[in-house]
């Protein structure tokens, strides 16, 4: 019973949750913390930023990755398949519904100006994910190394050569210790 029980509150979460990812699935990073760890206790600080970081490292959707890596780890596959649902279904059906007014609208001035505000506060909402993000880390001398390369190399380098830089640079300090 307590396994179809924390399905269905993963689903409940993430279907709740996956609304708000308007601008990405690093917009929804802050609430997913505030509900899985937070709210419900489902998993710790430190498993969520494995998740998170995790999340981003692989292809694919940061928001899928972790509604599947933090399902897998409430409930297994159980819980993996009922998160991955709560977050596709709403967005499937805001997808749809937005596409179509949007496709019958899309010269109008007011709906312009409504994307416009809307592009703007998915900045201002990534940067507070990435805030959330900085506050739970370790600050020392391999995270400012790694911030700083990583800020560099977005500039010339494909977003993937970032990442193996942060790991390498992850693994030298494990291996160094």
């Amino acid at each position: 019973m307590k396994n179809i029980k924390n399905s269905l509150l993963i689903f409940w979460i993430f279907f709740k949750v996956s609304p708000s990812t308007f601008g990405g699935g690093y917009v929804m990073i802050p609430k997913i913390h505030e509900e899985i760890v937070k709210k419900h206790q489902l998993i710790s600080e430190d498993e969520i930023k494995d998740i998170l970081s995790l999340s981003q490292s692989i292809p694919g959707a940061i928001a899928i990755n972790t509604a599947l890596f933090v399902g897998q780890r409430v409930n297994g596959i159980v819980g993996a398949l009922a998160a991955v649902s709560g977050i596709n279904i709403p967005t499937f059906t805001i997808v749809l519904v937005l596409g179509y007014f949007y496709s019958v609208s899309s010269d109008n001035p007011v709906v312009s100006s409504a994307i416009h505000a809307v592009t703007i506060s998915i900045v201002a909402m990534i940067l507070y994910a990435a805030f959330i993000l900085f506050k739970h880390s370790r600050i020392d001398i391999y995270f400012i190394a790694i911030l700083i390369c990583g800020i560099i190399l977005l500039f010339f380098v494909h977003p993937i050569y970032v990442l193996l830089t942060g790991a390498f640079i992850g693994l030298a300090r494990s291996l160094f210790r």
